[in-house]
């Protein structure tokens, strides 16, 4: 377990965190994020990851039990965080995350080797974003489709092609586990998952990949939004983490909490403003089956794909960087 911080830690956990506020409708926003220019009276925000929740007694993993990330491989060097950078996480149960010593908790993260030590998956694979000009394809309801030309599958498959290319040996799993039934998908998704598991204990990262959703008080989809060094427009990216707040097991939830967290910063330390707040929840999202597994919103359906493209690229690249040990 991550060990709580001594009374001098404090002025430097107050440092690394972003201030936030309570709006009116009672949801916390960090102040530096896109979300903070709306009128908040107006705003619903909601996670469609949320909306399934685990039965407390899953069935007991037949799978080989894989090592955890800060046990599996030679110690890298880990890059040398500034101090500065900025990492926010909302809590939905009283846990109290202390963010100076998740940044220093040790990560051994070998990703270069023969066998796959990535694994990209979609529990909500249909999952698809605002149509830009040209964009003509079908869609069972509004922003989901069966096109992997244009919905999370896409998204998977930019991010797979940035770690191959860097070296990382990369899965990308493009099973539409929310079709033709939403409800399910996550039954469904531990189900490939399990395969998986069995079949390449290798893996050290496990990411499923979606897209949130918000609306105005109009029911009007609206976008989640970060202004890269570049110049371009992003979408913005969220880690969503499961937990032992429901009560339910969880083995390997805060070593996901401390990887989560150095993402975060590496993200954000290239790009402020890229990530919206941590979302550290009591539910598991099947995260506690492997060690190395993470939930990513990349935008919201307001979004554009374009704008969830550049995002998975900057998503990639701390994955890469962090993986070489170096910022």
């Amino acid at each position: 377990m991550v060990r709580r911080r001594t009374l001098q830690m404090g002025a430097a956990a107050i440092a690394l965190a972003v201030a936030v506020r309570l709006t009116a409708g009672g949801v916390l926003t960090p102040l530096t994020q896109t979300l903070g220019k709306w009128e908040t009276a107006s705003l619903l925000l909601y996670l469609e990851t949320g909306r399934v929740v685990r039965p407390p007694n899953p069935p007991e993993p037949t799978t080989p039990q894989p090592q955890s990330p800060a046990q599996s491989a030679e110690s890298l060097e880990r890059p040398a965080f500034s101090g500065e950078e900025t990492v926010s996480i909302r809590e939905s149960w009283d846990y109290g995350a202390d963010v100076p010593a998740l940044l220093e908790q040790p990560l051994r993260w070998d990703l270069r080797q023969e066998a796959p030590t990535v694994l990209i998956y979609h529990t909500h694979a249909s999952e698809s974003y605002t149509k830009e000009p040209g964009q003509d394809y079908a869609e069972e309801v509004p922003y989901r489709t069966q096109d992997t030309d244009y919905n999370m599958v896409a998204v998977g498959a930019a991010i797979q092609r940035r770690l191959e290319a860097a070296g990382i040996h990369t899965l990308h799993d493009t099973t539409l586990h929310d079709y033709p039934s939403y409800n399910g998908s996550y039954d469904h998704a531990r189900q490939t998952l399990e395969g998986y598991f069995s079949q390449y204990p290798s893996l050290l990262l496990v990411l499923d990949v979606h897209r949130d959703a918000a609306e105005d008080g109009n029911g009007n989809q609206v976008a989640t939004t970060a202004t890269l060094s570049t110049g371009e427009t992003a979408a913005q990216l969220m880690f969503v983490l499961g937990s032992e707040g429901g009560g339910y097991e969880h083995p390997y939830w805060e070593d996901n909490l401390a990887l989560a967290v150095k993402l975060q910063a590496l993200l954000e330390e290239k790009d402020p403003g890229i990530c919206r707040s941590l979302q550290l929840t009591a539910q598991r999202y099947n995260q506690e089956m492997y060690p190395g597994m993470l939930l990513v919103e990349v935008g919201t359906a307001g979004n554009t794909l374009t704008q969830a493209l550049r995002s998975a690229e900057r998503l990639s690249d701390a994955i890469i960087a962090l993986a070489d040990g170096t910022a």
